[in-house]
């Protein structure tokens, strides 16, 4: 069973308040979750290959493309007169990463 400070420790890495009238429900409920996991251990799952996703479907990317990223050029001024700073058909913006 899971007791009330490790719900508070859970709580505190999910970045969520917990009152303390609640901590003991959740304790319970929490160690039903890992009870009900628990009885995974049951079955031989050695033949069983992993599976990244049920549904079998793949992400389809894109090539990409420099002139795709271009400022629409349905009215050329208007985000170019929104915009801070452009350069050459783009929209130049502070760096985030050093």
């Amino acid at each position: 069973m899971i007791d009330a400070k490790t719900v508070q420790h859970i709580a505190h890495l999910a970045r969520i308040g917990v009152s303390h009238n609640d901590i003991a429900q959740l304790a319970k409920e929490l160690s039903a979750i890992l009870d009900y996991v628990k009885e995974l251990d049951r079955y031989d799952t050695s033949g069983v290959d992993p599976v990244a996703h049920v549904t079998g479907l793949e992400n389809r990317g894109r090539k990409d493309d420099s002139k795709q990223a271009l400022l629409p050029r349905i009215d050329e001024g208007m985000l170019e007169g929104q915009a801070p700073k452009t350069q050459n058909g783009f929209v130049v913006v502070p760096r985030v990463l050093g």
